[in-house]
């Protein structure tokens, strides 16, 4: 987690951003299985080869035994998702390949307080997204390629109020490593980033209005950017030092500034970094 903001190499991210990795290797085939009050899940691990497997999993929520137990069925009525995911991993030689899917479908319903009363409350959501990597080395330099899909749709009802939301982003890179010692990298590359957000709500005109007959408004809004950049990025790193130094453009803007960002760093055995 970059608490501040992360490096340039990162496009179009602010602090909060979140690193996560999948595995590069597995010791052996298993499978996993997860049960619970709310919850069932499988997990299968397939090793192919010392540096090749597939992971499969899939979970399965559900609410009446829950709330059952709990008691809750006034406010909250149930809770529902249904998730898969798929992993896939590769090497050959000098190449790394890695492709990660993951779908998820989640319901709500419920009471909630509106205006001194219960009101009826829904929620639905589903979401898709997925990610392609592949890193090549040869000698000193490391090649890689990364893609990113992610698609949701949702949808809120309360009361009388509805509102429905569609996003869709796509992502994407190539960059170049240079090792040019232990201590000093370089890495240059180009990005893209796209997305689209649709919205759409309709609520009476005056919202204490309640009436199954009220006069209702509709909005609709439509939101699109389409972001290509290149990037360049230097690292150096010695003892217990760590220095770097970035720089990122807007290619579709000749008038657009470039964005730096430099950074030093020092690990301190006794008071932890600085």
């Amino acid at each position: 987690v970059y608490a501040s903001n992360p490096p340039l190499t990162h496009g179009n991210s602010l602090a909060g951003l979140v690193e996560i990795k999948t595995a590069q290797r597995v010791e052996k085939s298993q499978t996993q299985i997860a049960a619970s009050l709310a919850n069932v899940g499988v997990l299968r691990t397939q090793r192919i080869k010392d540096s090749c497997f597939v992971q499969v999993y899939g979970n399965m929520q559900f609410s009446k035994p829950y709330l059952y137990l709990n008691d809750t069925q006034e406010m909250l009525q149930s809770f529902s998702s249904q998730d898969v995911g798929l992993n896939v991993h590769a090497h050959a030689g000098a190449s790394d390949l890695n492709y990660y899917a993951y779908f998820i479908n989640e319901g709500f319903e419920g009471k909630e307080y509106y205006f001194n009363r219960q009101a009826e409350s829904e929620a639905e959501k589903q979401r898709l997204f997925s990610i392609f990597n592949w890193h090549y080395r040869w000698k000193q330099f490391r090649l890689e390629m990364n893609m990113g899909h992610h698609w949701s749709k949702g949808g809120l009802r309360l009361a009388h109020q509805k509102e429905s939301l569609k996003e869709v982003q796509y992502q994407g890179n190539i960059k170049l490593k240079y090792f040019a010692s232990d201590y000093l990298y370089v890495q240059a590359g180009i990005s893209e980033d796209f997305m689209r957000m649709e919205c759409a709500s309709s609520e009476p005109e005056y919202l204490w209005d309640q009436r199954e007959n009220a006069t209702r408004i509709r909005q609709d809004s439509s939101l699109h950017y389409h972001l290509p950049e290149t990037f360049v990025y230097l690292r150096y790193r010695k003892n217990n030092w760590i220095a770097g130094l970035g720089l990122r453009k807007h290619l579709g803007r000749e008038e657009s500034p470039w964005a730096y960002q430099a950074n030093i760093r020092y690990l301190s055995d006794r008071f932890g970094s600085l």
